[in-house]
């Protein structure tokens, strides 16, 4: 699928999305948000916003990105299956997709999330990556099938070992 971007890594400055389930002190939540510290640090072209489905106005993590200048976004989604946030998102995604050149999902639900919001965007949408950092497949019936449908929307899959990437 043609996209928005060529996912060009050159590109001056690239424009990053990161959608993430939530900021509380987790090993991907760490890693997404030391990151982030050193990119600001150095300041490096990349712009980089972080958009998060919940988050305890009391997080640590939330007071980090906040000093190191991240924007952060929030957009609230019920626990379980929400539809309405998938329209939410699609929403925000469609009127802000010109801001982005990628949109980086950060494990399962802003996979599932993400990908369901950006496949309705057509040719316009942020190229789409998707980073899984457990080997733990989907515990619910049909989610590896709508994870194999949800592959032709995402440009690339980021894995942290060997073993998580035999499982996706």
């Amino acid at each position: 699928m043609e996209t928005n971007s060529s996912l060009d890594l050159c590109a001056t400055p690239l424009r990053v999305l990161h959608l993430i389930g939530q900021l509380t002190r987790g090993g991907c939540e760490l890693q997404l948000t030391g990151m982030m510290e050193k990119l600001s640090a150095s300041g490096q072209g990349a712009h980089h916003t972080v958009l998060c489905f919940w988050c305890d106005e009391d997080s640590d993590i939330r007071r980090r990105l906040e000093a190191a200048n991240i924007e952060l976004i929030f957009l609230d989604k019920q626990k379980g299956i929400d539809f309405r946030f998938v329209k939410r998102l699609r929403a925000f995604l469609k009127a802000e997709y010109h801001r982005f050149d990628v949109v980086h999902a950060w494990l399962m639900s802003a996979g599932l999330w993400g990908r369901l919001a950006l496949r309705k965007l057509g040719k316009k949408r942020p190229a789409a990556l998707v980073s899984y950092r457990s080997a733990e497949p989907h515990s619910w019936p049909g989610g590896r099938m709508l994870d194999r449908f949800l592959a032709r929307y995402s440009e690339l899959y980021i894995c942290n070992s060997h073993t998580v990437q035999d499982v996706w």
